[in-house]
């Protein structure tokens, strides 16, 4: 993994529970994603994919937004509101419990997490 893959990764769990505080029980269980998430190489088709067995989740470095997003030279903090996003989508297809009016609250959450915290860049100074 490259050192900024790294950074993205760990900013994105430092991220993640500042974007999903109040959310309940989909703030819980996107927070516990958060922290099993790896990187692949493998599938160019999706940005993130899980392995519902090992309750592991995939980003796919290869998938066209997620690369632009590794490369892009400004690297906006706000960028990580993309993972965030459809790391909900996910566990809105696979947990019952997860419906889509938690996923629409978790979005009007991201939106204020962009525009009042999600400020500066998740490599810091490159």
């Amino acid at each position: 993994m490259s050192e900024l893959t790294a950074k993205f990764l760990a900013q994105l769990k430092l991220d993640i529970p500042l974007m999903a505080r109040d959310a309940g029980l989909a703030g819980s269980k996107l927070m516990a994603l958060a922290q099993r998430i790896e990187v692949s190489e493998e599938r160019v088709d999706v940005p993130l994919s899980l392995d519902p067995d090992q309750g592991r989740l995939f980003l796919q470095v290869k998938h066209p937004a997620v690369a632009h997003l590794l490369n892009n030279p400004q690297r906006r903090r706000s960028d990580l509101l993309f993972i965030a996003s459809s790391m909900m989508s996910i566990l809105n297809r696979e947990e019952e419990d997860i419906t889509d009016e938690h996923e629409r609250e978790f979005h009007a959450r991201i939106l204020r997490f962009a525009l009042e915290e999600g400020q500066g860049s998740w490599a810091g100074a490159v």
